[in-house]
């Protein structure tokens, strides 16, 4: 059983490091176009989580706090130091979570509609998507996830279908939703113990949102900085690339 997690990595080695996990029922290739984007000027590796693509049979898949922990696990192994660790939806509740266990290994965390900022969350359509396997379907799914202007783009389309091909990954899928869904509502994340870490948070949010709502980011802890974009739901490495990834580069400070 591996013990490493697949990744893609793109830049340079010796620019800074940006570490991207991606949402519930997607892979690191989901992210191709803000890798695309950031990789002129970061070293950006993006993980599939435990449970999902070529990480499918990693042993520590199951729950956000596991993938947590093997997303710490693969951090510690490559010693890249403290790093910007980019999460979307569920990859924002892991990068949550990775954050509390080891703030030493973060100096920046940037949550993109993060899953667990409370009980809110279309339940039946994140279990659909666990289920989905043909194009047809992730089509449809897609576009409930995103604005009403943002088609689904063919590569994601083809990125899903090509991981549902593999052995047991609906049943992984369907499994990991079964533990972050608690009925039609989601586990939420101490957002008190994320504040007290002292790393700068930047919560972003799609105006649009039908995944989880937009009201749960603007009610987060006041030292939060927060972006709602405007137009975009809840896909926003796809619906707002340029954006996110000029939130992304820009320094803590300023973003």
């Amino acid at each position: 059983m591996p013990t490493r997690l697949h990744a893609i990595e793109a830049g340079e080695p010796t620019l800074p490091p940006v570490v991207l996990l991606h949402g519930f029922g997607m892979v690191s290739g989901c992210l191709s176009r803000l890798i695309q984007a950031l990789s002129e000027q970061r070293f950006v590796m993006a993980f599939d989580l435990p449970g999902h693509g070529g990480s499918l049979d990693h042993p520590l898949s199951g729950s956000a706090r596991k993938c947590a922990q093997a997303v710490i696990a693969e951090l510690d192994i490559r010693a890249t130091g403290p790093l910007t660790l980019v999460g979307h939806s569920f990859g924002g509740a892991v990068a949550a979570l990775l954050a509390i266990e080891r703030p030493d290994l973060v100096t920046r965390l940037i949550l993109l509609a993060p899953g667990g900022f409370g009980p809110d969350i279309n339940a039946e359509i994140l279990r659909q998507h666990a289920s989905a396997t043909t194009a047809e379907d992730f089509k449809s799914i897609v576009s409930v996830m995103s604005g009403p202007n943002s088609p689904a783009p063919e590569s994601l389309i083809k990125s899903l279908v090509a991981m549902r091909k593999k052995s047991n990954q609906t049943k992984a899928l369907i499994d990991l939703s079964s533990r972050f869904l608690k009925g039609d509502t989601q586990g939420v994340l101490p957002l008190e113990i994320l504040t007290a870490t002292g790393i700068p948070v930047d919560l972003v949010w799609g105006e649009l949102d039908r995944i989880v709502p937009v009201v749960d980011g603007m009610l987060a802890p006041a030292k939060f900085r927060k972006t709602i974009i405007a137009g975009a739901g809840h896909m926003l490495p796809d619906e707002a690339t340029a954006q996110v990834a000029r939130i992304i580069l820009k320094p803590a400070a300023t973003a």
